[in-house]
């Protein structure tokens, strides 16, 4: 018997919406070549390379990885198999023999490979030559403890295996993985730093530890007194986030910001979105870029006014989370000055809204998104096509900014089919969102069907 009547197929429902974004993550993480997951092996460790001659700034090319594996034995083996992945092709010699085998659809895909007719008694050699060729070359072989992939392998870049090391556990021993000093530790402030912190979050604590009266409201209507608070600590945000701009340089994020730099330029010089091999950073969604894009045109090719942009779409993201506050708890004023005081402090808006990447614009855009179909669908309960047409369209640009809007998407439209089953919105809404949809980004997703075969090329 179903507690309060709950009809099964709005279980059902709810259940295949739970369980459809799964499916597809496991899609995309186990299956689809486009997405670099290594996947977990019980039976041995990706390997790789300690330290890949390769530019993450630059759209470069990492040269082949030779694994190599040497050992012995007593005597051949009736039976031994090995099963290898490599990301992504690969040629394998056992006792200087090539072994021939039929390549597989994906890299994803392991090949089954017998050793026995080429094992000898004494010494051996297994030689696996892996290649990216714009990521570095990783390693899974699994089979007996004797030769499964880990420590015990060796790996170099030259054919003649003059630089020989041992191998890299995969996301783990990378020279580029190394811990970085960190800067507040080795301050000669670090003390008051700590302190600092400690007294703001004793201060959280005892706040929520705090019960209100739940039935006590705030009954002033002045403006000033209800969000002058929040008011004034968005000021001192802004205040030092745009003093970061004027600072720090673009160039001040290591990772990445030359690929974000040069999706802008080439949107700027040809007037065009380019697609996802043109560049390091050019399978992103093109909103951000193409506003950037317009901004430098204006600006006299100025990338600190581009900073100045990013760092306000970042700004946008507070003003959002404030709205969402005020429609959670509109009269409970402390509710709503420590729930945006604990978002303006997150670190990352001090981080990172003065570079150049798309990240804080399409996070901004995102939350707009959720902002506005909460106020539409929950606060305002609009019904009209008015409303369809507008969520439709802030669903249409999330997805222009960056892929993950897709799970706003999806949930959205978990929602309205659960309201469909209870009669609370008609067919029609839902078929006008994801026509809006459509209309907005679908010529994007389109093309990379197109062309790659797959909607969502690179990572997420």
């Amino acid at each position: 018997m179903l507690d309060n009547g709950l009809p099964k197929n709005r279980i059902l429902f709810a259940a295949s919406f739970i369980c459809l974004p799964l499916v597809y993550l496991s899609y995309q993480a186990f299956v689809s070549s486009q997405i670099e997951f290594l996947r977990p092996s019980l039976r041995g460790k990706w390997i790789t390379h300690p330290n890949p001659p390769i530019d993450f700034q630059q759209s470069s090319t990492c040269p082949d990885a030779i694994f190599y594996r040497d050992f012995q034995l007593d005597k051949p083996p009736e039976k031994e198999e090995i099963r290898v992945t490599a990301m992504r092709g690969f040629w394998i010699q056992v006792n200087k023999k090539n072994i021939s085998f039929d390549s597989p659809g994906s890299w994803k895909s392991s090949i089954l490979i017998n050793l026995v007719p080429y094992l000898k008694s004494g010494q051996n050699t297994i030689r696996i030559q892996v290649s990216g060729p714009k990521n570095p070359p990783a390693l899974l072989v699994e089979g007996n403890k004797l030769l499964r992939s880990g420590k015990n392998w060796k790996v170099a870049l030259n054919p003649d295996l003059s630089d020989l090391s041992t191998a890299s556990i995969a996301l783990q021993d990378e020279h580029y993985l190394n811990n970085k000093p960190n800067p507040i530790r080795q301050s000669i402030f670090f003390t008051f730093y700590l302190i600092g912190f400690l007294v703001y979050s004793a201060l959280g604590v005892s706040v929520l530890l705090i019960r209100p009266n739940k039935t006590k409201f705030d009954q002033d209507t002045n403006l000033w007194k209800k969000h002058g608070f929040c008011f004034l600590l968005f000021l001192a945000v802004a205040t030092i986030q745009l003093h970061n701009v004027y600072t720090y340089p673009h160039t001040r994020s290591h990772f990445d910001w030359q690929g974000h730099v040069d999706y802008i330029q080439y949107i700027a010089n040809h007037w065009k979105i380019p697609i996802a091999t043109d560049g390091w950073e050019m399978f992103q969604p093109p909103l951000y870029y193409l506003i950037s894009a317009v901004i430098l045109k204006f600006s006299g090719g100025s990338l600190k006014a581009v900073q100045i942009f990013t760092t306000l779409a970042g700004l946008g993201n507070l003003l959002f989370s404030w709205f969402l506050l005020c429609q959670i708890s509109p009269r409970q004023t402390r509710k709503r000055n420590l729930g945006f005081s604990v978002i303006a402090m997150l670190p990352m808006g001090f981080y990172m809204n003065s570079m150049i990447s798309n990240e804080i614009f399409s996070g901004s855009m995102i939350s707009g998104t959720i902002v506005l179909s909460i106020y539409l669908l929950f606060k305002k309960r609009l019904t009209g096509h008015k409303a369809s047409i507008l969520i439709g369209l802030v669903c249409g640009l999330g997805l222009l900014s960056k892929y993950t809007a897709l799970f706003v998407l999806l949930s959205l439209l978990l929602l309205l089919g659960l309201q469909l089953i209870t009669r609370q919105v008609t067919w029609k809404r839902i078929v006008i969102i994801i026509c809006m949809v459509s209309l907005t980004c679908g010529w994007l997703y389109g093309r990379n069907i197109a062309r790659f075969g797959d909607p969502f090329i690179g990572n997420w």
